[in-house]
């Protein structure tokens, strides 16, 4: 049998559904991107509707509900990194499919509310995880899908009523 000695030993792992992101690489991400803003704060629908994977097949009513509570639609595939941190980090809710947009929850400030669309095929805790290591309140919503294939990727079909629920909760 062999033994080792290390003086320093770095092992890597994938990164699992238990995310952790210590407190000091947050701030670093923080502060080489999010630049003071005079943008006020703001509540931000993240479309998917130019892309075929997990957009929201009845984004127009959901759109038009949202805007009632004084959300603004925004796409961010047409911004830059920087702008994506600048919005997030202004945010007080945001609204959004489950995907890599989501991400950017590292420059929300603490107690920003959160609600992540899930098609009814796909629950991953990974924003959930990551809304719970930055103190952000955190909602979820398991919707219906139409599409034939049964993945990650199907669209979904948002039930209004219960979406509208969770955003009067929230917005208490």
């Amino acid at each position: 049998m062999k033994y080792y000695n290390f003086e320093n030993l770095y092992i890597p792992c994938k990164p699992n559904n238990h995310i952790h992101l210590s407190k000091w690489s947050i701030d670093f991400l923080k502060k080489l991107t999010v630049q003071q803003s005079t943008q006020s704060s703001s509540r931000l629908f993240i479309s998917r509707k130019k892309t075929s994977k997990r957009y929201i097949e009845n984004e127009k009513d959901v759109f038009k509900l949202l805007k009632k509570f004084g959300f603004e639609r925004v796409f961010l595939d047409d911004m830059s990194f920087d702008s994506q941190a600048s919005l997030f980090s202004n945010a007080t809710h945001i609204v959004a499919t489950h995907g890599a947009s989501l991400a950017n929850l590292v420059f929300c400030k603490p107690n920003t509310k959160v609600i992540e669309l899930y098609n009814p095929y796909h629950f991953h805790c990974l924003y959930w995880s990551l809304s719970n290591s930055l103190n952000l309140d955190y909602y979820y919503l398991i919707n219906s899908s139409n599409d034939k294939v049964h993945d990650k990727s199907s669209s979904l079909m948002v039930d209004l009523s219960k979406l509208k629920n969770i955003i009067s909760h929230a917005s208490q």
